[in-house]
């Protein structure tokens, strides 16, 4: 299932921390807090709302607030992960507006921030912190600096606020994660939420700024690149798993958004093992 959080961790100033080493992968999900991934050794796939890009030692991935997203290690990784209450670097999200980035996720930051940054990590296996802001004052000031230098190497951003438009879209983005193995159509969704279509098409392109079918293609090819990785099953069981309506149709999409068929996809995978 689509992992939706709705609320905040129940606190004030709040960070989850975690490290990982080896291969990692973590399906397509969207939340309400920021995200924020620096890659220590090896490399990452990042795949955020339908487009990739690869992460390596010293790069750093900034994903904002409801942004749909997952990651996968081709081979190894050494990665730090933190995911942030909203609240907890206040100038990129207040009250009741998010920093909302629509340019790309992954950016190489200065030594300077990026030693201040591995400085101030906290290494633990996983573990949600609540704290004040005089104790994390400094991982904090570490945060800042990462997101401002972001801003200005990537400058296409917007401020989203709280909407009707952004509640239902949540609601669409949780059903085609559940149901993306079946013929799901937008006229098929927006009755079973009880939405008009064109509400519902005009809710995603205010919010994801992309149309339901991209959208849905996304979601099914992230899963396709898991059973790509690791699984020897054929290309033409993967589509019919992952919702596609044939292998042709597979390839042709697949294709669009990364770049290499299903095979090249695999044997690109192969290749580094």
């Amino acid at each position: 299932m689509i992992t939706v959080q709705s609320s905040n961790f129940g606190f004030t100033g709040t960070l989850r921390t975690s490290v990982k080493k080896g291969k990692y992968e973590m399906r397509s999900h969207l939340h309400q807090f920021s995200e924020l991934l620096l890659v220590l050794d090896g490399e990452i796939t990042v795949s955020k709302d339908g487009k990739e890009e690869t992460a390596r030692a010293g790069d750093v991935v900034i994903v904002p607030p409801f942004a749909l997203h997952g990651f996968y290690t081709p081979s190894y990784s050494h990665i730090w992960l933190a995911v942030f209450s909203n609240d907890f670097i206040s100038d990129f999200s207040q009250d009741t507006e998010y920093y909302y980035n629509t340019g790309r996720s992954v950016f190489t930051p200065s030594n300077e921030v990026l030693n201040l940054l591995k400085s101030r990590m906290i290494d633990t296996k996983e573990e949600l912190i609540t704290c004040d802001r005089e104790q994390f004052r400094m991982i904090k000031a570490a945060l800042y600096a990462v997101h401002e230098e972001y801003a200005r190497t990537v400058p296409e951003f917007k401020v989203l606020k709280k909407s009707g438009a952004l509640s239902t879209a949540l609601k669409v983005i949780s059903y085609m994660r559940e149901h993306f193995r079946e013929k799901v159509s937008l006229v098929g969704v927006a009755k079973e939420l009880n939405y008009n279509p064109e509400y519902v098409s005009r809710c995603l392109g205010e919010i994801r700024g992309m149309n339901f079918r991209y959208l849905l293609n996304s979601i099914r090819a992230d899963h396709a690149k898991l059973y790509l990785l690791h699984t020897e099953r054929t290309v033409a069981d993967i589509a019919v798993e992952c919702g596609f309506s044939g292998e042709r149709s597979f390839h042709r999409v697949f294709a669009s958004m990364t770049g290499l068929t299903p095979g090249e996809f695999r044997r690109k995978r192969d290749h580094r093992l």
